[in-house]
């Protein structure tokens, strides 16, 4: 790398960059997003099901369904269990601690790999902390954190020159590129992404770099991940019975209207950040530089995270999840740029691009409301939620679905539940769970997909009245305000038929099979004086069923 060192670039104490940007990130977290999102509480049953019960699947007593996406987070949340640890709290502490070991990972790789002086690398890494879709998702509960440090550190051991650790270095990359495999279903093809993308940097940095050192890192990397991947791949086949993971069935859909809305959320993702389309602007600075390599390589793997989230369609989640990861290497490309702007020190166009950046978190959007509405992706035209707004209902949601699922459990027992979503409503309740988007249903994954189900952010969904079969104790529950919960007002008769909206055909079984009951403080412990809770209860009385439903 041929550019100046570091004490004639200028910059303070290379520790102070680091230590604002783990900084910027705790205060983010702390005051904006400690919050555990639903899928998360798939994971943590699971886990609890590993533990007691031997088997790590959703319901215990049914044929075993792989119903997570990432079987290295589950693993953590096996031991967190094993330990007595809270798993809630659990999952928001790892995700913070991968969070500073990425901003770590990135500072030292700008300062010592890419030899930037201090206050660009800083930059650089402000820049990935104050990211909305890096923030959120270091305190979610979910594995992205831990993908996006595998993927940034697996990459840097790729793009190193060689030298005489070759295999530590290769070591490294190995396990990082079995850790990726097994952190996400589409780990595979990451894996095949970093090994393209060092190529590409090592071919721009006109050194003689294909020697039998880096012949033996490649070979390192691909036959640790050959052989852990193969591993992993027979334990799932022999304990679950396919090569595939559960959700990855459930969500796969490569129709145009899928790709349609994944094409505007990648649109939605960059306007609302505002760092990838400045860095993408900024790009030409770096292209005839002796970084070239390094901005061609971490562009490629942006690309990679825009291409996928194409392919994976629409997701529900607020703030860009499936995006994350490739968030550091936007930092990286940005701390690059600033070291060659033509506008003086770097700190000035870097905090003012910072500042824009984090506007989200702050519900502060910079693009007009009516582009937003226009550049909507979840495909519910009719409703509008800005990132913030989504991520505020999805916590007051979740903490709603607690409250009814331990409800549930305290009133009814260990009968089945047909619940919508499943994950925090399932967690608190210890009987059977039946998912009408097939996530932990291998019989529903396998139906055929559902355009209407796009909108929720899924490609499958089965009424309700489809579990009729399996006698369900349950078949729809959730909270409404106490005043509501008169079996004579006009407001009940509305909660009640509710149910039916979506889709009045496929939910016509619960007309003869189905009664509603109403639960209030009263008589549950866990729910408050201003709400009650509603149970579609299955009965086996048909007259009973159709007199409920005339009234």
């Amino acid at each position: 790398m041929h550019s100046a060192p570091r004490s004639e670039t200028g910059g303070s104490a290379p520790w102070i960059g680091l230590a604002a940007a783990v900084a910027t990130l705790a205060v983010l977290v702390v005051q904006r997003t400690t919050h555990v999102v639903d899928d998360a509480f798939v994971v943590f049953r699971h886990a609890q099901n590993w533990v007691q019960a031997g088997v790590p699947t959703w319901n215990v007593g049914e044929a075993p369904v792989e119903g997570t996406s990432s079987f290295l987070w589950l693993v953590l949340m096996r031991w967190t269990e094993m330990l007595g640890l809270p798993l809630e709290g659990t999952s928001q502490w790892l995700g913070g601690l991968f969070g500073v070991l990425t901003l770590r990972t990135l500072h030292r790789h700008l300062l010592n790999d890419l030899n930037l002086s201090t206050t660009p690398a800083g930059v650089g890494a402000v820049a990935l902390a104050a990211t909305p879709a890096f923030v959120i998702w270091c305190s979610g509960g979910l594995e992205t954190s831990l993908f996006t440090y595998l993927l940034l550190r697996t990459w840097i051991e790729l793009v190193r020159p060689v030298g005489l650790a070759e295999w530590r270095r290769g070591g490294i990359a190995g396990l990082g590129a079995v850790g990726i495999a097994l952190c996400r279903p589409e780990g595979f093809l990451w894996v095949l992404a970093l090994a393209a993308s060092a190529r590409l940097v090592r071919s721009k940095q006109h050194s003689h770099d294909d020697t039998p050192r880096r012949r033996t890192r490649s070979v390192l990397y691909f036959g640790a991940y050959l052989v852990g991947f193969g591993a992993f791949l027979y334990w799932r086949h022999d304990v679950f019975g396919q090569w595939v993971a559960n959700p990855v069935r459930a969500r796969f859909d490569l129709s145009g209207t899928a790709l349609w809305l994944g094409t505007k959320q990648v649109v939605n993702w960059a306007m609302m950040s505002v760092l990838p389309i400045a860095t993408l602007l900024l790009l030409p600075l770096l292209l005839r530089g002796p970084r070239r390599g390094h901005a061609l390589g971490a562009l490629g793997m942006v690309l990679c995270g825009a291409v996928f989230q194409i392919l994976a369609g629409p997701d529900d989640l607020a703030f860009f999840r499936l995006m994350a990861p490739v968030s550091p290497f936007v930092a990286m490309l940005l701390a690059m740029e600033l070291t060659h702007s033509p506008m003086g020190r770097a700190w000035t166009p870097g905090a003012l691009l910072v500042s824009l950046a984090v506007l989200p978190i702050f519900h502060v959007e910079i693009l007009p409301r009516t582009w937003r509405e226009t550049l909507a992706f979840r495909g519910a035209a009719s409703i509008y939620d800005d990132e913030w707004g989504r991520f505020k209902a999805e916590r007051d949601r979740v903490e709603a679905r607690l409250i009814v699922g331990e409800a549930l459990a305290e009133a009814l027992a260990h009968g089945g539940a047909v619940l919508d979503p499943i994950g925090a409503a399932g967690f608190g309740y210890p009987g059977p769970v039946y998912d009408r988007h097939g996530h932990v249903d291998a019989e529903v994954a396998r139906r055929e997909a559902t355009p209407e189900a796009r909108a929720k952010g899924h490609v499958r969904e089965v009424p309700r009245a489809y579990f009729l079969d399996r006698s369900p104790t349950i078949l729809a529950a959730r909270l409404v305000p106490a005043q509501d919960a008169d079996p004579a007002s006009a407001a009940f008769r509305e909660h009640a038929r509710s149910v039916l909206d979506d889709d009045p055909a496929g939910e016509a079984p619960l007309l003869t099979n189905c009664v509603v009951e109403v639960f209030t403080a009263d008589d549950l412990k866990r729910l408050a004086p201003e709400t009650a809770l509603l149970v579609w209860r299955r009965v086996d009385d048909p007259e009973r069923a159709r007199a409920f439903w005339a009234e």
